[in-house]
């Protein structure tokens, strides 16, 4: 609304200073509302960028994170067969040594063959069972497992423990052949021998793994809530509250510029009574 004063009284001045102060609150909530930011026009550009960038990188994280998630259930779930594993590995060794009993008649020694194989058959479905998400670490078939861990392109490698599916294979083509198992002794100095070995350095390598993997989720995690606090810095959540300011603002400017015109006319009044 335009206003041409005739008299530049204080009470005009004073709400013309009302209408323009008015006018700029207005034109900074309006660019929050568009922009969602805490910023007036002049830094509106700067901040803008800022808190895209922020959110691209907030986002980066959230995919690497997704992405470790994952590869730390792989790691968990191969650890887990291994360490089934280890525990089955104390009651073969036991039914070898009872099956080197040299006081065993024919039909104990079948028995005990009988129930060492099982316990490789229970091997085998631990093997089989350590998959997650399709990926077994711990398959006499496994390969190493690679998951990007940061933004540049890095890669976190988890190392194949394809070792204990083929000593549990060994272990129990060891145990199938009769000639073999006539010989107790040598099965487990043997292949028992390398079975064992297999998983102590299977779950010396997938404790590594899983350390690393929550090393790394832990350092993204502490990244993204530094990154959203610095996005809570220029990004207004609170657009209810804007809008509310919004319509209070155009009130506000409503009542200074008719006060405004009151002041205006009031002094056009008292001159024209010096007419």
């Amino acid at each position: 609304m335009a206003i041409t004063p005739v008299n530049l009284s204080a009470s005009l001045f004073k709400s013309l200073r009302s209408v323009d102060a008015g006018e700029k609150a207005t034109a900074t909530t309006a660019v929050k509302l568009a922009t969602g930011l805490k910023v007036d026009s002049s830094s509106n550009s700067d901040s803008f960028a800022l808190a895209q960038q922020l959110r691209g990188k907030i986002q980066v994280a959230s995919a690497l994170n997704q992405g470790l998630n994952s590869a730390s259930g792989v790691v968990s779930t191969g650890l887990s067969g291994v360490n089934a594993l280890s525990d089955l590995n104390v009651e073969i060794q036991g039914k070898l040594f009872e099956l080197a009993n040299g006081a065993n008649n024919e039909a104990q020694k079948d028995i005990l063959k009988s129930e060492v194989g099982n316990l490789l058959q229970q091997a085998q479905s631990f093997v089989s069972n350590s998959s997650f998400n399709g990926v077994n670490l711990i398959d006499a078939d496994a390969s190493d497992l690679s998951t990007l861990s940061s933004e540049n392109g890095g890669e976190l490698v988890v190392g194949s423990q394809s070792g204990v599916g083929t000593a549990v294979n060994t272990l129990q083509t060891a145990i199938s052949d009769e000639a073999k198992i006539g010989n107790p002794i040598s099965i487990i100095e043997n292949e028992f021998a390398a079975f064992q070995s297999t998983l102590s350095g299977a779950t010396s390598s997938l404790v590594s793994a899983q350390n690393a993997i929550q090393g790394r989720q832990d350092e993204l995690i502490n990244f993204e809530q530094l990154a959203a606090e610095g996005l809570g810095g220029i990004v207004d959540a609170n657009i209810g509250r804007e809008t509310v300011s919004l319509a209070s603002q155009n009130v506000q400017s409503q009542l200074a510029i008719q006060t405004a015109s009151i002041a205006n006319s009031a002094s056009g009044n008292i001159l024209s009574l010096f007419k």
